[in-house]
């Protein structure tokens, strides 16, 4: 048996009753934190462009389209509100994989969800399923190595969990899905090349990755076939798309290890690969209570994936152009952790890109990749920083994860304090709350179809 055969065998069998009270609750507040990034993501630019495409089609159907009265077929649907979580870099990351898992596999699950009127059970189901795909497909295919062909993971493996959940939902049989799968191979796709040009394509990354699995799923269901072995073997997906891979960890301790409790919950405006800099920083400058005016010179040190994502090329990422690049900026990042002591959605604007404070702050920061640190992955995800003052005063700080890491988790409060500041930039007071209630008893759920409405631009009355 093949490992996508296998593979396929341990989706078929979960069930709800399989999964411990850990992961249905941790489940529930990644819904809660994707909600609440993609209703602020839909006020991006990007995703009012999205938004007039849909409308564009002028197609009928009954998914919503977060924030809207629009209802559309579900892979457009997903397509829209997968697109909507991403401009702000505020989804949710898992660090051994390098990728955002829920921004590809929520999307489906509230399209497919409300359409069929699912149980809450069952979308949780698939939601773990979505994850456990991401995520060990990520750690499979060697991301560092895929960086280096121009792919973008959270895309590429992205695909494969949108279509994994898709026919979880769908409840189709062993080779509606191995062909499902088959299919997505074919639709794999993501070019890297955003984080140079400082493009939107990112943020349609994983809405495609959404509208791809459900595209692929329903093929599948109407007797479309596709290859058998996707995952392995010659011209499958880890060899076309990467080296030195490890196609064991896709089955390792499959059912035993839930990499879906990996899943980290961002609260930095930034990549991923800053964040661990950016909170040795802030803990240096808040412990310290140093001002912009105290420091002489911030030496930061990092993994060499991060180095290479966010501080190389050194010319273009101490000038970016505009807030996507700002985003993907060390050198921005940490000036803005000095200047206001955050990192967080007000911090990454075109008036601070402008700003000459920002641009002088910039001038004392300098990046190094340091190997020692390389030497903790994947466990940990380190960075080091050391802030000297101009009074002759030196601080340093190690951080080994950072705030929010899957393996750390985010407290709850602080998450609710991130969701309902982002929802509320488009939600009502009362619909914030009552999305939260929701969402946090989502396994209660007996016809999600009857609350989708609370994400639409006009909530529906519910008893």
């Amino acid at each position: 048996m093949g490992i996508t055969s296998e593979y396929v065998d341990f989706c078929l069998s979960l069930r709800y009753e399989d999964l411990s009270s850990e992961i249905v609750e941790y489940v529930k507040r990644l819904g809660l934190d994707f909600i609440g990034t993609a209703a602020y993501g839909t006020l991006a630019e990007s995703s009012k462009t999205m938004l007039r495409f849909i409308q564009s089609l002028k197609l009928r159907g009954e998914c919503r389209v977060m924030g809207t009265s629009i209802k559309s077929p579900p892979q457009y649907a997903a397509l829209a509100n997968g697109t909507f979580v991403k401009p702000n870099e505020l989804d949710d990351v898992e660090n051994s994989s390098s990728l955002h898992p829920g921004a590809a596999i929520w999307p489906v699950i509230l399209a497919v969800g409300e359409k069929y009127r699912l149980k809450g059970k069952r979308l949780i189901t698939a939601i773990v399923l979505g994850y456990e795909t991401i995520i060990r497909l990520g750690q499979a295919i060697n991301y560092a190595e895929h960086y280096k062909r121009g792919f973008h993971p959270s895309s590429t493996c992205g695909t494969f969990a949108a279509t994994v959940a898709a026919c979880k939902l769908l409840d189709l049989n062993k080779q509606q899905m191995i062909d499902a799968l088959g299919i997505s191979g074919s639709q794999t796709s993501g070019s890297f090349r955003y984080i140079v040009a400082g493009s939107w394509t990112k943020a349609f990354h994983s809405g495609w990755a959404s509208h791809n699995g459900i595209l692929a799923a329903h093929l599948a269901q109407k007797g479309f076939n596709g290859p058998t072995d996707i995952f392995e073997g010659p011209y499958g997906f880890l060899e076309s798309y990467s080296q030195n891979t490890h196609p064991e960890l896709i089955l390792k301790d499959l059912g035993k290890v839930y990499q879906t409790l990996r899943t980290g919950i961002k609260i930095h405006t930034a990549c991923r690969h800053e964040h661990p800099a950016l909170d040795a920083v802030l803990a240096i400058v808040r412990e310290n209570d140093l001002k912009p005016g105290d420091i002489q010179r911030i030496d930061i040190y990092m993994i060499r994936n991060a180095f290479r994502l966010v501080v190389e090329p050194e010319d273009e990422k101490r000038a970016p152009k505009n807030v996507v690049e700002a985003m993907h900026s060390m050198y921005f990042g940490a000036a803005m952790a000095i200047i206001k002591r955050r990192a967080f959605i007000e911090e990454h604007t075109e008036s601070w890109l402008r700003s000459s404070r920002v641009q002088e702050m910039i001038r004392r920061i300098h990046c190094y990749h340091d190997p020692g640190l390389d030497e903790l992955l994947p466990e940990k995800f380190p960075a080091r920083a050391v802030i000297s003052t101009i009074d002759g005063r030196k601080f340093e700080k190690m951080i080994e994860r950072p705030h929010g890491d899957g393996l750390e988790p985010l407290p709850l409060d602080e998450l609710r304090g991130k969701y309902e500041t982002l929802a509320s930039s488009i939600f009502p007071e009362k619909r914030v709350q009552e999305i939260e209630k929701r969402l946090m008893h989502l396994e209660e759920i007996e016809d999600f179809g009857k609350i989708a409405d609370l994400f639409g631009k006009r909530g529906a009355k519910l008893s």
